[in-house]
């Protein structure tokens, strides 16, 4: 019948009850609204006729505010096999969700920025080979991206100019520094 049998403090909560015994014998429909209600109860009942869990990351209401929830749930099963419920946790995840959204909002920032620049702005991996290049990098030495992409900048460096660069990586690799500044002469594709 899908009623709870027993819950935690935090999932009472969650409902907006004071104690777990306020949730006890009720269903998804009679604690959550109806869309939400009819989710929770589709996905328990295709847990029990499954033998995989289930597992989801959802927003739901909690109390006025959208909190993140990830949720896990198992077939409880009789001593003959068949199933006769399920059991579950859910855990909030709000925090990490925000903190996915805000990277995903700097990193569309810092792409923006990268992307339009007139400057040359690449990034080297620890072994000094290229993971990105800007369009103003690529087009200034006459490259696409993906000829450069896992090639050693080395590679493009004048020889006279090479030590420098690899000393630069060598300090960045042992944590001694996190930035150089010197000149160096690139190699154009031309030649």
């Amino acid at each position: 019948e899908s009623r709870f049998r027993t819950v935690n403090k935090s999932f009472a909560a969650t409902c907006g009850l004071e104690t777990p015994e306020q949730v006890v014998g009720k269903t998804d429909l009679d604690i959550w609204p109806q869309e939400v209600a009819e989710k929770y109860r589709a996905d328990d009942h295709r847990t029990m006729h499954s033998a995989a869990p289930f597992t989801d990351e959802e927003s739901i209401p909690v109390q006025g505010q959208i909190r993140w929830f990830e949720t896990f749930k198992k077939s409880v099963f009789d001593d003959k096999g068949n199933p006769i419920g399920t059991t579950g946790y859910s855990r909030d995840i709000t925090e990490r969700k925000q903190a996915e959204e805000e990277l995903s909002k700097r990193e569309s920032l810092f792409r923006s920025i990268t992307e339009n620049a007139f400057d040359m702005i690449s990034l080297l991996d620890m072994n000094g080979c290229y993971t990105y290049c800007n369009p103003s990098y690529t087009h200034s030495l006459g490259y696409k991206f993906d000829e450069l992409r896992g090639r050693s900048a080395l590679d493009l460096l004048h020889p006279d100019d090479r030590s420098d660069i690899q000393k630069a990586l060598q300090d960045t690799r042992e944590g001694k520094v996190d930035s150089y500044h010197f000149e160096t002469r690139v190699l154009h594709k031309d030649g």
